[in-house]
């Protein structure tokens, strides 16, 4: 398996984006607070510019997100989903 995408990184997304990348997993993550992303770049995950550049090369994503609005934000590959 490639690396996983990961979007949203509060309080529920990091420890488990933290949780994937301890048990060895390749993450490239993305939120819109920089703190937890330089959080996980510590820990290894690999950090994205944007939404659109996180979804583009993955075959795995997980969207963390709290407001159904940030899911149509740069992510059309994700909203073709039912």
């Amino acid at each position: 398996m490639g690396s996983i995408g990961f979007i949203g990184l509060g309080i529920m997304g990091k420890p488990m984006a933290s949780n994937l990348l301890k048990a060895g997993k390749s993450l490239i993550v993305y939120d819109i607070a920089a703190a937890p992303m330089k959080e996980l770049a510590a820990l290894g995950a690999e950090l994205a510019e944007n939404p659109a550049g996180l979804v583009a090369p993955m075959v795995n994503v997980i969207p963390y997100l709290i407001y159904l609005q940030s899911s149509t934000i740069g992510l059309p590959r994700i909203n073709k989903f039912p």
